[in-house]
C-alpha cells in the first residue's frame, strides 16, 4: 500500500461488479494495494468465491430484499470478520452446497462452504474490506437495502468489443432471467451488446435514484489514464493515495490489452445501431466524467 490511508475512518464496504469481461480484476488489484481486504477465497482473477457460491443463483432473480438480506448478513460476517456461530446460517450454507448446479460442481460448492463457515467461526476482523464479483450488479438493488454503507463500483468497457469477447458467461446465464431477452441469442454479438446495455443503463438508474453511492468506471478511461483514474477510484472508497502512489499502483496493476478496438475490424452490422449509439455514447461520457473531476489534475 503506497501513499494509501484512509480518511474519515474506516472505508467500506465497497463492491466491485460488471458485465463479464469489462476489467473488474484491474479495478480489484487497485483496491487491493489501497489496504482492502478482498476475501480469503478468491480465484485468479480476484473473484470472490463466497459471494459466486451464495449470489450467482438464478432463483435469486426475482428473490425479495428479505432473503437477499439473509444472505447478506452472514457474507458481511464472514468479510467483515464479526463471525457468526448461528447454527441456522451454518444449515443455510450446507443447503446452498447442496443445491444442484450444472455450473459447479459439488466438490467446488462444498470447498467454497467449507472455507466460508471456517472464516464465520474465526471471526478474524478486517476494517476495510470490498468484494469483487462480475455478477454483483444483479442483485445490487436488494444489496443496497441489506448492506448499510455499501458502496459500489461498476466497470464499463466499450460494448461493441465486449459484443465480440469470448467471455460470454454472465450474458447467457442472466440474460433472460433478469431482462427477459428470449428474442435475442444471448451468445451471438448482438445479444451480448443488448444485454450489455441494459446492465448499464439499470446501474445508470439506480445511481441517478441515489439508491447507493455508485462509480461508474470506463475501462478505456483506466487504460488511458490510470493514475488520474486511479485517484477518482481512491478518492470514492474513501482513502488518499498520493499522485505518485497512484502512478507506482498504476504501473503494477494496469495493462491495456490489444484487444480494444476490436470492433472495429469486425463486421458491425450484426449489431443494432442505437445499442452500437449507446456504446459509443457511454464511453465519452465516461471520459467526459474523468476530465471534469474537480480534485485531478487534467
Amino acid at each position: 500500500m503506497i501513499g494509501a490511508q484512509a480518511t474519515d475512518g474506516a472505508p467500506g464496504p465497497i463492491a466491485i461488479g460488471g458485465v463479464g469481461g469489462s476489467g473488474t480484476r484491474v479495478v480489484a488489484s487497485v483496491l487491493k494495494e489501497c489496504g482492502f481486504f478482498l476475501g480469503n477465497d478468491l480465484n485468479k482473477r480476484y473473484d470472490n468465491l463466497w459471494y459466486t457460491l451464495m449470489f450467482r443463483r438464478r432463483s435469486l432473480a426475482g428473490a425479495s430484499t428479505a432473503e437477499i438480506a439473509r444472505l447478506a448478513d452472514i457474507f458481511v460476517a464472514a468479510m467483515s470478520g464479526t463471525g457468526c456461530t448461528d447454527p441456522e446460517a451454518h444449515e443455510l450454507l450446507e443447503q446452498i452446497a447442496g443445491e444442484d448446479r450444472e455450473e459447479f460442481k459439488p466438490e467446488w460448492r462444498a470447498t467454497r462452504a467449507k472455507s466460508l463457515r471456517k472464516s464465520l467461526l474465526e471471526g478474524k476482523q478486517h476494517e476495510s474490506w470490498a468484494w469483487k464479483e462480475p455478477n454483483t450488479h444483479i442483485l445490487l438493488d436488494r444489496l443496497a437495502e441489506s448492506i448499510p454503507g455499501l458502496r459500489y463500483i461498476h466497470v464499463i468497457r466499450d460494448g461493441r468489443d465486449m459484443a465480440f469477447s469470448a467471455n460470454q458467461n454472465q450474458v447467457k446465464f442472466w440474460a433472460e432471467a433478469v431482462f427477459g431477452m428470449d428474442g435475442l441469442d444471448p451468445s451471438a454479438p448482438a445479444g451480448a451488446l443488448r444485454y450489455w446495455r441494459l446492465a448499464n443503463e439499470r446501474i445508470r438508474r439506480l445511481k441517478d435514484d441515489g439508491a447507493l453511492p455508485i462509480l461508474e468506471v470506463g475501462f478505456e478511461c483506466l487504460c488511458e489514464h490510470p493514475a488520474r483514474q486511479i485517484l477518482a477510484i481512491a478518492e470514492f472508497c474513501g482513502v488518499t493515495v498520493t499522485r505518485e502512489g497512484a502512478a507506482d499502483i498504476a504501473a503494477r496493476t494496469v495493462r491495456a490489452p490489444t484487444t480494444i478496438g476490436r470492433f472495429q475490424d469486425m463486421d458491425q452490422f450484426q449489431l443494432d445501431p442505437e445499442d452500437c449509439r449507446y456504446a459509443s455514447e457511454t464511453v465519452s461520457r465516461l471520459f467526459r466524467a474523468l476530465d471534469a473531476h474537480p480534485h485531478l489534475d487534467p
